[in-house]
């Protein structure tokens, strides 16, 4: 049986931006992700998927992500990103 404790430290604990180093991939492409603010970006140029992080928690649901136009894309790689903005991987 879980102690009450445990439960208040499940309750609390939100996303661990650790995760994104080879963990947490895009569930669309399986690209690395990078952070801006609350959501969660695909560096794939071809998928170019947002994911928002609601209550610390990234929500991966293809059907609840948004598709970047591919300029608003470049631009959010070139200040994110940059050495990396270039090959779009």
């Amino acid at each position: 049986m879980m102690e009450i404790s445990s439960l208040k430290t499940a309750a609390t604990m939100s996303f661990d931006p650790r995760l994104l180093d080879g963990v947490l991939v895009c569930t669309k492409s399986k690209s690395r992700l990078i952070r801006d603010g609350e959501f969660l970006v695909c560096s794939d140029s071809d998928c170019r998927m947002r994911f928002e992080i609601k209550d610390g928690i990234p929500n991966m649901l293809l059907e609840e992500a948004s598709l970047l136009s591919p300029e608003d894309w470049t631009s959010l790689m070139q200040r994110l990103d940059p050495q990396n903005s270039s090959n779009g991987q």
